[in-house]
């Protein structure tokens, strides 16, 4: 009985080992992305609904609302993004057009800065926040 391995059974059994592992890894890579988009979408309803009730409606809740956003977030969020906070907060007007100029204006008066396309909360935001409201 000759029990010799020959070269082709040997890359037979590479390549079998070989698609096993891309198949695991493809799976593996699937769970990843379920679980990082459940983890993304939990993460941002417990940021709103906290936001929702620490912020009423009253003059000058957008503004705080907006900060309050930014300030958890320390890389800053895109204008998307903050739309729909806005929008899911209690301002479901919200939208890029009526949005983004509000954010410009906060920007010149010093409480949000722009860096790579995501708006960022300046120290002078934060002091506005940390302000008793007037």
């Amino acid at each position: 009985m000759d029990t010799t391995l020959t070269l082709s059974d040997i890359e037979a059994e590479i390549a079998d080992v070989t698609r096993r592992y891309k198949q695991e890894l493809a799976d593996l890579e699937a769970a990843k992305r379920v679980f990082t988009r459940r983890q993304q979408q939990e993460s941002h309803d417990a940021l709103k609904n906290r936001l929702v009730r620490l912020v009423p409606k009253e003059y000058g809740a957008k503004k705080r609302f907006s900060l309050s956003l930014l300030a958890e977030r320390a890389q800053g969020l895109p204008s998307h993004e903050i739309v729909a906070a806005l929008a899911a907060g209690g301002w479901p007007t919200s939208t890029a057009e009526n949005t983004t100029p509000l954010l410009s204006n906060y920007k010149s008066d010093g409480l949000l800065d722009q860096k790579d396309g995501r708006w960022v909360i300046t120290t002078k935001g934060r002091n506005y926040l940390a302000a008793p409201k007037s």
